[in-house]
């Protein structure tokens, strides 16, 4: 009995199957890994740069203001010290210093104007001569110290803030006598924040410690005391360290709105100086880089994974074609030729393959034309003959034995096993596989035989072993 083996239904399947795995495991993942480090390695040198170049250009910014305030401070410091004002302070001389002080407002726009204050408070002279009276506890402030800043005021729909400088006596110089007043327009500081332009919704803006915006583009933040509960808790955080005069850089919502907000501290006054702009334009390169990396890589997956599945074809199709044409050798069909185009070792496979056909056909026409040779030969000797396999079925018998024992032509189909024979012929066989099991190589006797029509006959039986039977009648 030989036992016939089913090749697998899913043997293309499994191997796309293990393919794509292989594929997926060994080549997908580490680049989807090594793709998210480099976009991640990126990323990171992108929001640090962008930190960098925003925190350099908030402290240039925080040194021009600083340095706006050194050039006013030594602006005042010289004509405190000028030995007309002092004279004129300490009342040596009748004659008014005015000439001098419009041509320094002449060249310097930024200064409103100039006041000559003595000891009291009271102004002893003005250029423009339009000034109005100093408030007392400012006056008082500003006599405590020697160089005196005011906050930000506000005059005739003006914004401003004061400097103020103590003008010591021409004889006696510890003595002070005056103040020399300067009154500096307050957008000539906020000049250097307003144009600081970021994107498109981008802006600068500065604060002083107390928490009050002294400029900011949205003009109903300016001098605005409690800017904190229009952001939430990060925004709160970056204005605490703004007015602790730190540096630093965040992310923070204001009105609704995701931001992001770099500072530095000015030196010469209490002051800081913010960019803050939209969180978008912000991450605007790194998401430009990452939509970058994700359709570079989405292409090379498809690409990638084309070439895959062209290779699986290629290789599956060819195996898919030797499995069909074995089916239909397995069948007996042995005109089956297998074409392969691809120059591979499929190709040379398939060849062989038809080789392999061409030859078991040729075997088998050959084997055909023999057993009808021997059927012949059998069917046309006198002496019955009978054959059966190991097995002990029927394999063939021929016309005389069949006259012999009396069976009709189709009575016996060679094949069947031995209890579906007629009796005689079932007592012949059993004598054969008796021969069979005994491994007796040739043997006679002589017996009475049933026979399917009529009465009993005697014959000589001559059993050789490999299945061969000659009946003789006695």
């Amino acid at each position: 009995m030989v036992n016939r083996i089913i090749p697998p239904k899913g043997i293309k399947t499994s191997i796309r199957s293990n393919f794509f795995f292989y594929y997926f495991v060994f080549g997908l993942i580490p680049l989807v890994t090594l793709g998210f480090f480099s976009y991640k390695t990126a990323s990171d040198a992108l929001k640090n740069q962008a930190r960098e170049q925003l925190g350099h250009l908030a402290e240039k910014t925080a040194h021009q203001v600083d340095a706006f305030f050194e050039n006013i401070e030594k602006d005042i410091i010289m004509y405190s010290d000028c030995l007309f004002i002092r004279h004129f302070f300490s009342k040596h001389t009748p004659k008014k210093p005015s000439g001098a002080i419009e041509r320094y407002l002449k060249g310097h726009s930024h200064c409103r104007q100039i006041l000559f204050l003595d000891s009291t408070g009271r102004q002893i002279m003005g250029v423009p001569d339009k000034a109005e009276p100093w408030n007392p506890s400012r006056f008082a402030a500003a006599w405590d110290r020697d160089l005196y800043f005011s906050e930000i005021l506000h005059k005739d729909g003006e914004a401003f803030l004061l400097l103020s400088k103590k003008v010591y006596d021409f004889k006696t110089s510890n003595r002070a006598v005056g103040l020399l007043v300067f009154e500096i327009r307050a957008n000539a500081l906020t000049a250097f924040v307003s144009s600081l332009k970021m994107g498109t919704r981008g802006y600068g803006f500065m604060m002083n410690n107390q928490g009050h915006i002294i400029y900011h583009p949205d003009s109903t933040l300016q001098c605005a005391d409690n800017v904190e509960i229009l952001g939430d808790k990060a925004f709160s955080k970056l204005l605490f360290r703004m007015k602790s005069g730190q540096r630093g850089v965040g992310p923070y919502r204001f009105r609704n709105k995701d931001k992001f907000l770099v500072f530095a501290p000015c030196s010469r006054q209490p002051w800081s100086v913010g960019i803050a702009l939209r969180q978008n334009e912000f991450m605007a390169e790194i998401t430009c880089l990452r939509n970058k990396v994700i359709t570079f890589g989405s292409l090379l997956v498809l690409l990638v994974s084309l070439v895959i599945m062209t290779f699986v074809k290629s290789f599956t199709l060819p195996i898919q074609k030797l499995t069909s044409r074995a089916r239909a050798i397995g069948r007996g069909d042995l005109d089956q030729v297998i074409l392969i185009s691809s120059p591979t070792e499929l190709q040379c496979l398939a060849m062989e393959f038809n080789n392999m056909a061409a030859r078991l056909k040729k075997s088998m026409n050959e084997t055909i034309a023999l057993k009808t040779f021997n059927d012949d030969i059998l069917q046309s000797v006198s002496s019955g003959i009978i054959t059966i396999d190991c097995s002990g079925s029927l394999t063939s018998i021929n016309r005389s034995a069949k006259n012999i024992l009396g069976i009709l032509p189709d009575m016996v189909d060679p094949g069947k096993t031995t209890k579906f024979l007629p009796p005689g012929l079932t007592k012949v066989t059993r004598l054969l596989n008796h021969t069979l099991e005994k491994g007796e190589p040739l043997t006679q006797d002589e017996s009475e035989y049933p026979i399917a029509q009529g009465d009993p006959v005697f014959l000589e039986i001559t059993r050789a072993f490999k299945i061969l039977c000659q009946l003789n009648e006695s």
